[in-house]
């Protein structure tokens, strides 16, 4: 019968809404979503939870529909980490800009930069974080991998995330490598996820807004907790784009920091700013370029 619907979608509805009640009281309670989720690991990157509860029906949570994922995220304490890249090659060694004819824009990581990635990895590595998400340069990349590698997950390559386009830091639009070279040495790197580069030049505040606006399209398509790797604008514009009151100078972003949001009865809250208790060293004066 026309606009009849299956057995099987009444009871998938009936289903969804007892687990959202369900969801709803537990959060109301202030249970935290550890109670109620489990998670088992399939394969190599990939996870699945199912939703337990007395009176609700166990799903499988990735079969949900995504508007209602996004119901229960908001049940849940939903996490975003965002950090910046590791220490740079041309901080250290600022001859190699001169001495770079190709990717003079793009630097990868240091020696004690390796070091700080995977400092931070070590830093994150309880962490139930299912997505990551990282600038397509090499040295976000690199901090990137040492994560990846540690939580087994893949990477996605974001230019929302990517270096503020700043005509006084560079002349030219950047080149940065190309994904089939990067991927032979980075294999997490996702070659499915598709990304547009910005347009260049660009002013403080439209790359503020660009990494404000890249933060939440990536909550709203991705309700699960994440962790953002960028560099010190889009750290900032990240940060400013959840929690919109917040002061540029009032968001630490040193290089390897980490900046922890939690989203709590509709509003994300700021656990961290610019933590880097995870490294031996820091730096004593910030830098962006």
């Amino acid at each position: 019968m026309r606009g009849a619907r299956s057995r099987q979608g009444i009871i998938q509805e009936s289903q969804n809404a007892d687990s959202l009640s369900c969801l709803e009281k537990m959060n109301h309670k202030g249970t935290e979503s550890a109670e109620f989720f489990s998670e088992r690991k399939i394969g190599e990157g990939k996870y699945r939870s199912r939703l337990f509860g007395s009176d609700c029906h166990p799903l499988e949570y990735n079969q949900l529909s995504l508007s209602f994922q996004r119901k229960v995220v908001k049940c849940m304490r939903q996490t975003i980490w965002i950090a910046r890249h590791a220490n740079r090659q041309d901080f250290v060694k600022p001859e190699w800009f001169t001495k770079t004819a190709n990717f003079r824009y793009d630097p990868p990581l240091s020696k004690d930069g390796f070091l700080q990635a995977k400092q931070l990895a070590n830093r994150l590595q309880n962490e139930p974080i299912k997505y990551i998400f990282a600038s397509p340069f090499l040295r976000t990349i690199q901090t990137a991998n040492a994560i990846a590698e540690i939580l087994d997950l893949s990477i996605k390559l974001e230019w929302g995330l990517g270096e503020w386009l700043n005509p006084d830091w560079m002349t030219m639009m950047p080149e940065t490598r190309a994904l089939e070279t990067l991927t032979k040495f980075y294999p997490r790197i996702d070659q499915t996820y598709k990304t547009t580069p910005p347009h260049y030049p660009e002013t403080e505040a439209e790359c503020l807004k660009r990494g404000g606006d890249t933060a939440k399209k990536l909550i709203d398509n991705y309700p699960d907790n994440m962790l953002l790797i960028g560099h010190g604008a889009s750290v900032i514009g990240a940060t400013m784009g959840l929690i919109p009151n917040i002061r540029p100078d009032d968001i630490n972003s040193k290089l390897c920091c980490l900046v922890k949001l939690i989203h709590q009865q509709g509003d994300w809250v700021m656990e961290l700013n610019g933590d880097t208790s995870h490294l031996s060293q820091t730096e004593t004066n910030l830098r962006f370029n």
